[in-house]
């Protein structure tokens, strides 16, 4: 560097080291992260034979701080002065005005004497924590460092000045933050802090950090745990940080490398103000889908992807017991980056125990990122926050402030938080954080370390997995994962329970309803699964979402062990959706014959078989679904939705309109049929292949029989409500759609004969 030179005599090392520490006490020049770096760099002037250079500049900073402010206080002296004069000036009288205005150019003359001085800008507060810092830094490795360290505290400690004072406690307050071993060097540390903190004589400034102190002081007494002992605004007392709201497009457009933190992303999106996750257990897609946003427009900055989704373990684990839901989105997001994202190569992702461990240490010297982007959890409402209790939200913000403060000092990465922040194609703004004091990673250590243990769970092992996918898939032809994850996590319940608890009894009963409900995802489209946004209001027993939740927490779980190569995994962020679960199990409960279509019902159907659940051998029946499911529910009369879109009923566009001018769609060839009944007249008229005729009338046929059955049983429910009037209105429309079903299917069977009678 500039300041460095070959030096072999007293005096060229003088000059060496005095340039070297002026350069790292260089506040306005030396940003926090090149002071910190250069720090380590050059150990070999920390020998003792230039012990003596070092005091000789800590002095002479020592001097020029006093003198700074010396000069200071004659300045604010002279201004009370000047101001006063000016002041009596203004006041005198008019017929005084000349003389007044005579003596002006006398006050020009000097304050422009005054400005022709020489002046040389210092911070002395910037520079007293630097030094501090650096000394503190040399102490832990070179022992006779220790003497200058604790000569200069005590002389700071001393100062007439309060900040440079207040800086001397804040260097005291880090240093037990570390933790210290020689009882010696404790008495020292401690031997400021007053007994009595309540005394008038304490500056105000000096308040705050005694009550730090104190509280360590505490700590270290009773044993009790750092994390637990402070705040992240006692925190950011000892290490502020400043941030700026700066327009950041073109750092995520040019940057080769930035990271994401994937769980602060998260926790950010669950608490958007469109997103419920509260309401019948939440839902996995909706939080994925604002996530996937997000990433492409940051992939669209630069059409490619320059940055790396970063989940650590650590971190999760401090929310990992509130909402099970929660687990459930996080491990769904993970599958989804890495098995359906990752390997087309728009998003990148990993995982780490912890972003204090060698692998990521080593993956960031790799990678080289210019900067994190996450966010610190200090803009959520930690009294009101309806998904994460308080002291969980705090915990997080202490954290994520040890996060921010060990990425920018001991990876050279720059910060950008999430908070407020503003993402569209073209402007990206958000605030830059920077911190101005580093935590040790002693410190950091201890903070994290606190945690309990983290491994992923691996109940599966991964041959395992494989031999349980083959048994299935001779069983039940799908090759959904989903519908394995939620056989597996039923099977692992029912094994760890005892035989005789009441818990594996009630799971047993609730299993064909989770069975019902992934054969619901597996078979309904997004479309087909609209459901009113006046949907009722369902109330759960407390066991039942006892349950659910111990459910979903297990689901989550698999999703991590599972190791399956072959299974689609195209659809696994769609794994639970709470609206629908709870409108089928209400729909089941308002009903008293409820029909599925034959598809959805071999699918629940043959689980239960695999399970050898006594439901597969005695069949499915509505008393079957609903045995020991009676909720609290309001009277509503059922809603009929018959299903009639194009993607049921097959049609060729027409533009027909009705007397409304309507548009709607229709099918020609059933039409066709309809009316004459003859495949030869249909096959000359189209020059369709005979096959293709009978598929499309053998589809329409069906289509037709569903519908009046689906008449039927509403006719049936219908008749049993007192209130209800929609008879008028079912009767007349089931008569027809039967009269044109008869029809068709006559003309059908004697088109073909002995085939598919109905």
């Amino acid at each position: 560097m500039a300041y460095m030179r070959s030096a072999t005599s007293k005096e060229q090392m003088d000059t060496e080291i005095g340039r070297f520490v002026e350069y790292l006490l260089d506040t306005e020049t030396t940003s926090e992260v090149s002071y910190s770096q250069t720090m380590l760099e050059k150990h070999e002037l920390y020998h003792a034979r230039y012990q003596s250079n070092f005091e000789k500049i800590a002095d002479q900073k020592l001097q020029q701080w006093k003198d700074f402010y010396q000069k200071e206080k004659i300045d604010m002296a002279n201004r009370i002065a000047l101001n006063k004069s000016e002041e009596e000036e203004e006041s005198s009288s008019d017929n005084e005005t000349d003389k007044s205005f005579q003596s002006q150019p006398y006050h020009k003359n000097q304050a422009s004497q005054s400005n022709t001085l020489p002046e040389v800008h210092i911070d002395p507060v910037g520079q007293c924590k630097r030094l501090l810092q650096f000394l503190y830094h040399c102490q832990q490795d070179h022992t006779h460092f220790i003497n200058l360290y604790f000569h200069i505290l005590d002389q700071c400690m001393r100062s007439e000045y309060e900040q440079i004072s207040a800086t001397a406690l804040q260097q005291i307050a880090l240093h037990l933050l570390d933790g210290v071993n020689d009882p010696k060097q404790y008495q020292r540390l401690i031997k400021y802090h007053p007994t009595d903190l309540s005394s008038p004589n304490i500056p105000a400034l000096h308040k705050p950090i005694l009550n730090i102190i104190e509280t360590l002081l505490s700590a270290n007494k009773t044993s009790e745990n750092i994390k637990t002992s402070m705040s992240s605004e006692e925190l950011d007392i000892l290490c502020p940080y400043r941030a700026c709201f700066l327009d950041v497009r073109r750092e995520f457009r040019d940057s080769t490398c930035y990271f994401i933190d994937g769980d602060s992303l998260l926790l950010s999106i669950i608490h958007h103000v469109n997103v419920d996750l509260i309401a019948y257990y939440g839902n996995t897609l909706h939080v994925i889908f604002i996530i996937e946003r997000i990433l492409l427009i940051l992939f669209n900055q630069t059409q490619q992807c320059n940055y790396t989704l970063l989940f650590f373990d650590c971190n999760y684990q401090l929310y990992q017991q509130e909402k099970s839901i929660l687990d459930l989105i996080r491990s769904c997001l993970i599958a989804h980056l890495s098995k359906n994202i990752d390997k087309y190569g728009s998003s990148k992702i990993r995982q780490f125990s912890s972003w204090l461990d060698e692998e990521y240490i080593k993956f960031t010297h790799e990678e080289k990122p210019h900067f994190i982007f996450y966010h610190d959890m200090s803009s959520f409402n930690i009294n009101e926050d309806h998904l994460l209790t308080e002291n969980t939200l705090k915990q997080l913000v202490y954290i994520y402030r040890l996060y921010g403060n060990y990425h920018q000092y001991h990876l050279q990465c720059h910060l950008y938080v999430m908070n407020k922040l503003i993402l569209t194609n073209t402007c990206i703004k958000c605030f830059e954080i920077k911190f101005f004091g580093k935590c040790s990673r002693q410190f950091l250590q201890n903070a994290v370390s606190i945690l309990p243990s983290f491994a992923s769970t691996t109940r599966v092992k991964e041959n395992e997995w494989i031999e349980f996918e083959k048994k299935i898939c001779k069983e039940i032809n799908q090759n959904d994962i989903r519908l394995f994850l939620y056989l597996k996590t039923i099977l692992d319940f029912m094994e760890k329970e005892n035989d005789q608890s009441e818990e594996k009894g009630l799971f047993n009963l609730l299993s064909p309803l989770l069975l019902l409900h992934v054969a619901l995802l597996i078979r309904l489209s997004l479309v087909d699964r609209h459901l009113p946004t006046d949907l009722p209001s369902v109330e759960f027993s407390p066991i039942f979402s006892q349950l659910i939740i111990q459910f979903q927490q297990n689901l989550a779980i698999f999703i991590s062990s599972c190791s399956s190569s072959f299974l689609s995994w195209s659809k696994i962020v769609d794994l639970f959706d709470g609206r629908l679960f709870a409108f089928t199990l209400y729909q089941l409960n308002q009903s008293s014959k409820m029909n599925f279509d034959s598809n959805t019902i071999d699918i629940v159907h043959d689980c239960l078989s695999y399970l050898k659940h006594p439901t597969a051998v005695s069949g499915l029946t509505h008393e079957k679904f609903m045995l020991n499911y009676n909720p609290i529910i309001g009277s509503w009369d059922l809603v009929y939705d018959l299903d009639l879109s194009s993607k049921i009923v097959p049609f060729v566009d027409l533009d027909c309109c009705d007397h409304t001018n309507t548009a709607y769609y229709m099918n020609s060839y059933a039409l066709d049929f309809f009316k004459h009944g003859s495949q030869t007249l249909l096959n000359l008229e189209n020059e369709l292949n005979l096959g293709d005729i009978y598929n499309y009338l053998l589809d329409f046929n069906l289509v037709l029989s569903s519908i009046k059955t689906s008449l039927e049983v509403i006719i049936e429910n219908e008749r049993k409500q007192t209130t209800s009037d929609d008879l008028d209105f079912s009767v007349p429309l089931y008569q027809s759609i039967s009269n044109l079903q008869s029809i068709f299917s006559s003309n059908f069977n004697r088109q073909y004969p002995g085939r598919n009678r109905l």
